[in-house]
């Protein structure tokens, strides 16, 4: 979709191709970026963080780690036969 609308946009060529003072080509970049800006954004929208999202290392995480571990530890220990 971003290089179909890039593709679109053959004017930046003629903008640039008719540019005679270094303030037109300064112009014609400037309406070029302005554009690629506007196609980008509408191309990949941002993702925003969502509410529900959990750091990684939160304090609820670390306690239930711990807990998990413990568990698992005192589990190896009862096995029998050992």
């Amino acid at each position: 979709m971003f290089q179909q609308k890039v593709v679109q946009h053959r004017q930046w060529e003629y903008l640039v191709n008719n540019s005679s003072t270094k303030e037109q080509l300064d112009a014609a970049i400037t309406t070029i970026w302005d554009d690629l800006e506007a196609i980008n954004n509408s191309s990949h929208p941002l993702i925003l963080p969502k509410i529900k999202n959990v750091p990684r290392w939160s304090p609820k995480l670390n306690a239930l780690r711990k807990q998990v571990n413990a568990l698992k530890c005192s589990h190896k220990m009862r096995k029998p036969g050992r």
